[in-house]
């Protein structure tokens, strides 16, 4: 199975090294690395173009984060797509190996796993996957972007997140 990460950018220099490496450092290599960058004026550009050899870019102005996923859909080939944000990471080389492994082992179309949230450093609240219950989502719950793995062909629309909502597309969609 190919996995396709998608990476969104604008003006990540600070944190986008660590977001490359975790990416370019997993075992699994079936991975096409998709990186939107909102046209960033620091030095974004040129740490993706040291680090990633082998990664799409895209850089160029956009209407936001909604628009910027939008155009990494639309770019992405694999049977996975899933996010790793410029400020976020994978935390082990064998996260998407081990993702794929559930994938093949459950026979799912979405999964979602464990994220912690760290600042500076140190982790400052852990988010755990729990099983889903389709009442928990009619109240409101829904697991993180960024712990989110789909199968590509569930996005049925070349453009699956409205642009029009500022801050709740992903869960619109």
């Amino acid at each position: 199975m190919k996995v396709s990460i998608i990476t969104l950018t604008y003006n990540s220099e600070k944190t986008i090294s660590r977001s490359l490496k975790s990416v370019s450092n997993q075992t699994y290599k079936n991975i096409e690395h998709i990186i939107i960058d909102g046209k960033s004026k620091d030095n974004t550009i040129q740490i993706i173009n040291t680090h990633n050899k082998h990664s799409i870019l895209v850089s160029e102005k956009d209407e936001g984060i909604y628009d910027a996923w939008n155009k990494g859909m639309k770019l992405a080939n694999g049977d996975i797509v899933g996010t790793v944000m410029s400020d976020d990471y994978l935390k082990s080389k064998t996260t998407i190996e081990s993702i794929v492994q559930s994938f093949n082992k459950e026979g799912c179309d979405i999964l979602y796993g464990n994220m912690d949230f760290v600042l500076n450093g140190e982790i400052i609240r852990k988010w755990r996957a729990g099983d889903q219950h389709k009442l928990n989502f009619w109240l409101g719950w829904m697991p993180p972007h960024t712990s989110l793995f789909v199968c590509k062909n569930l996005f049925t629309s070349s453009q699956p997140y409205r642009i029009d909502l500022t801050i709740s597309a992903d869960y619109d969609y």
